[in-house]
């Protein structure tokens, strides 16, 4: 088993909300809203550990409801709230 990896590591005294695993060159990244608000969230891909090339595009498949989007370097995520999200992103 792997684990996951948050993304940022100094969140004070929050959670930390974002997630990342590499496995075999597919990276997964676990999103969460802890909180009762809906969120808009845009997730810099590169931060998160994930190569993403300048001008380059990944393949980004929701894996609750299968919905597939391209994405490049920002992803933009929308949570509604105590709602998580977990993509498979390929680059």
């Amino acid at each position: 088993g792997k684990a996951f990896k948050p993304v940022e590591g100094n969140t004070g005294t929050k959670a930390a909300d974002l997630f990342v695993l590499e496995d075999q060159g597919t990276y997964y990244l676990a999103v969460f809203n802890y909180t009762q608000n809906p969120e808009q969230r845009q997730i810099d891909l590169k931060r998160a550990g994930i190569p993403v090339q300048d001008g380059a595009s990944v393949q980004v498949t929701d894996l609750w409801t299968g919905e597939k989007v391209t994405a490049g370097a920002m992803l933009n995520v929308t949570l509604k709230s105590a709602e998580s999200k977990l993509y498979q992103i390929s680059p």
